[in-house]
Parts: structure tokens; sequence; C-alpha cells
């Protein structure tokens, strides 16, 4: 393969043909040669399978052009070429720079030129080795980024290792100074010793509910726990976080209202899932005042994700708290409307679970006008399952339900054998077969199913326009749920779903 030339390439020796053939992939070489013709430059062909210019193009805008160095670099290049070539001593330059190849790609190249010289120290001729090296650049890039995120969590350790080892601290002064006191004081009362206990007591849970909240987010951090991922109904969550809280809400007299569909099921794991609502409902009541209320609220955030609000009344937060807000390295904490403790690491934890569980946490508030926390968990959806070979109307039903009963995923299939595979691999909420089915009909699959799954109590509405009343019969004998005849009357099948899947029949 001959090296592409501007010139004629008589004018190069057979070594420096040899220099500019069978490069690397990744390579290019090229040389200059002056002569009293003038400067003459030849390209091996890697030149234009890695630039991708022609030889053409080259004639009028070669590497000194910034048709291929890139705006940034151009300058810079321009000068230390100019620098090498006018230059009396300089044999050797490497230099590193940016090019845009033809089909827009960005590149590295790292070039070394080395000149040779007459006896005047004038340049003859110029070989240079240009090598892609934008994998290798982007790597050191990586590198980079990723050594200073290192130090970025080594300096909050730093600042959350210097503010812990003081809040471990100082309780214990409290705690050893009253402890000393009921030791060594006989006299005492015992309102002041019941005194004292209690301030030991409360210090004393303060401490290990820090501990507590340090070993698991040190967990977190080194990937130790590994969630039990589950299908979890989130109402329950809240209930029972609320129901774990009331004593806290009735000492205060505040009322929790909560607004959680009993169809919305998430993907996590419930005991972190406990605890992030736990947190967030205890940091809620811990900054209301009495005879305020706390709002609970869930719904679909979008068609992965549920979302989970609490609202209070309270205090809000400040601007400057809002700084240290989930910052591991700028933990704070303030006392409560009835002057409760907290840890300070509460929240960050918070953040930490959420996003574990693959969700993220964000916040509204304003000082003495309260606080309003969001988060998002993975929606688990229950699946319905269509058996239909009708495009039309496997549309019209898809359309339907997507519009109004969005917390639900759907699985089709157009035949009862693909049907039955798809049951085998996840038991359906509800499904909707066409009775004239390819293969087997709709009665028959039904059959099918309850002769493979034992105990199957799947609810089953059968699409069928012409139907004997026999037939119908034999559904209905087979357990079917309804029978609709006319998909064209959407409210039914609107009515029918609501039925059997949140047992709540429709208005319309």
């Amino acid at each position: 393969m001959e090296p592409h030339t501007i010139l004629n390439n008589n004018h190069i020796t057979s070594e420096e043909l040899k220099s500019l053939l069978n490069n690397p992939s990744d390579q290019f070489n090229w040389l200059i040669k002056f002569d009293d013709e003038g400067e003459k430059i030849f390209y091996s062909d890697n030149f234009f399978f890695i630039t991708g210019y022609s030889p053409d193009e080259l004639k009028t805008a070669h590497f000194k052009n910034n048709l291929i160095v890139t705006q940034e670099y151009y300058s810079a290049v321009k000068n230390e070429f100019n620098k090498f070539f006018n230059s009396d001593s300089l044999n050797d330059l490497v230099i590193q720079y940016k090019i845009q190849t033809k089909d827009k790609r960005i590149l590295w190249l790292s070039e070394t030129l080395k000149a040779a010289r007459d006896k005047g120290g004038k340049i003859i001729s110029c070989y240079c080795c240009s090598r892609n090296v934008t994998e290798y650049v982007e790597q050191l890039d990586k590198m980079a980024s990723y050594i200073n995120e290192l130090r970025a969590t080594i300096h909050t350790k730093d600042g959350f290792i210097s503010i812990l080892s003081h809040d471990l601290r100082a309780p214990f002064t409290s705690i050893l100074g009253f402890s000393e006191i009921l030791l060594n004081e006989s006299h005492l009362s015992e309102a002041d010793k019941n005194e004292y206990l209690s301030y030991i007591n409360q210090s004393s849970q303060n401490q290990l509910q820090l501990v507590n909240y340090m070993l698991e987010w040190s967990r977190l951090q080194m990937d130790k726990m590994k969630p039990d991922i589950q299908r979890i109904q989130l109402q329950s969550v809240v209930f029972n976080c609320v129901s774990f809280l009331t004593g806290n809400a009735v000492r205060k007299n505040i009322d929790i209202k909560v607004n959680v569909e009993n169809n919305l099921y998430v993907e996590a794991d419930e005991r972190l899932l406990v605890q992030t609502v736990l947190g967030l409902l205890s940091n809620a009541i811990k900054f209301s005042y009495e005879n305020q209320t706390v709002e609970v609220n869930a719904g679909v955030y979008d068609e992965k994700f549920a979302e989970l609000s609490v609202k209070d009344e309270g205090v809000g937060i400040s601007d400057a708290h809002k700084l240290k807000l989930f910052k591991i390295d700028r933990l704070f904490s303030v006392e409560g409307t009835k002057g409760e403790k907290g840890t300070g690491l509460g929240l960050t934890l918070v953040k930490e679970i959420i996003e574990k569980l693959g969700g993220q946490i964000w916040y509204f508030s304003a000082q003495n006008k309260g606080s309003e926390f969001h988060l998002t968990i993975p929606l688990s959806k229950e699946t319905i399952l269509i058996i239909n070979d009708d495009l039309s109307s496997l549309d019209k039903i898809k359309e339907i339900i997507s519009s109004n009963f969005a917390t639900y995923s759907l699985i089709c299939a157009d035949n009862g054998y693909a049907a039955l595979d798809l049951i085998k691999e996840r038991i359906p909420r509800l499904i909707i077969i066409n009775h004239d089915l390819p293969l087997m009909n709709g009665l028959q699959l039904i059959q099918e199913i309850k002769n493979s799954e034992k105990n199957f109590a799947v609810p089953v509405i059968v699409l069928a326009e012409l139907i004997s009343e026999e037939l119908i019969a034999q559904y209905k004998n087979a357990g079917v749920h309804c029978i609709i005849k006319d998909l064209s009357k959407q409210n039914e099948l609107i009515n029918k779903l609501n039925e059997t899947l949140i047992n709540e029949p429709s208005e319309n």
C-alpha cells in the first residue's frame, strides 16, 4: 500500500517510504522534506482512516490548518510548530492536542516530531509519529474524576468524624455527672433522684439512637447491607408507622391525616422503608406545635415510581440549616417544639436509604411555615394479562386500562399457549380473554389454566360479541367474573375493572 502524498512520492527514499507503511491501527506517520522546490508532505494511509480527510482536501488544509485541529488548541499548536521549525537547535518535539475528524468526532492525538538538519543546522526533513490516544486520555480523566471524588469523600468523612467525636463525648458529661450525684449524695429526695435518672435515661436513648444510625449509615456506605427487595403495600407501611408514633402525636394533640391509595405497591426493603417513613413522620411531629396537622400523602409519581410526601405546619427550616441538610460532614440537631432531642443524622440516613432503594428525596420548607418532604420509591405494578389476537380490540383495551388504571402494567399474548407461558412466570391480578382465539378458544384456555395451576383464583373477564347462552353458562361454571359482549361501551369495561381491581364501582 503506497502512502498518500500531496506531491510526487519520488521525493522520498525507500527507508522513508518504509517508515510510512504498516502503521498500527491507532497511529499514522507523516514526513516533511525541505529542498529547493519547497516543502513536501507525505502521510501514511492511516491518516485518512483516522481523520477522514482525503489527499485533495489536504492540499489546501494540512495539519497546520484549523480544519483538523480544534479551535481551543489551534493557536497553541501553531505556536509550538513555528517555534520548532524556526529553531536552530530543537530536534525533538512532543505535543498533545485535540482534533476534529471529518465526521465531527473529537480525538486526542499525541505527536512526536524528530528533525534532521544539515551541517548548517537547517532542517532538511522532519518525521512525525501521531498516535490516537483518545481512550487513554478519557481513562485518565475518569481516574482524575474518581480521585477527586475519593478526596471529597475523605474530606466529608473527616468532617463527620470530627463532629461525631464531639457528639459522642458531650452527653457523657451529663450522664457521668448525674450518676456521680446519685452515687455520692445519699440524702437526695425521690423527686431529685427521678429527675436525674430521667436525664440519664434520655441521654442514653439519644446516644443509642445515634450509634444505631451510625451503624446503619456505615453498612450502607460499605455495601454490607443488601436490601431485601419485596413487593410491599405502601399504605400498610404508612399506617404501621403512624400507629408506632401515635403516642408522640397524642402528647402534642397533633392530627395525622393519611391519604395513601390502597392499591399502591412498591419494590423496596420493608425494614428500610419503615425506617425512612418513621424518620420523616417523627421529624414532622417533633417540629410541629400543639394542635397542628401532619399530612402523609402517596400516589403514582410516573410510570416507574410512587411518590410519598410528609407535610407539617411547624417551625420550618432556616436558610442556614438548609445548606447543612443531608450533609454528613455538617451534622446539626435542633430541639423540637417541646424540647425533643435528636441526633442530626436521621435525614442523612433517610437520603442514603432512599437512594439505595433507587429513589430520590427533596423538600420544600420556609421558616415558621412548616416543611414538606417528598420521596420516590420504585413502583411494583400488578399485571393485567390480555389475551387477544385482534390488534384493534387490543389497542382499545390497553388505552382504557392505561388511562384509568395507571398503577397496573400490561402483558399481552395472542394465543392460549403463549398466555400459559406468561402465567407460569407470574400470576397476574386479572385476565382479559377474547373468546375467539387461535389454537384454543377462551373457555378451553381457562380450563387449561385451572388444570395447570392449582388453587387458581385470578378473576377473568371474557370478551365475546356473538356467544350462545350455553357458552355463557359454561363460562360461569368455569368461574368467569363477567362477559362483555360490546367493547364499544367503554364504561361497562371500566365498571367491571373497578369492581374487580379495587372493589369500588365506577360512577360512569
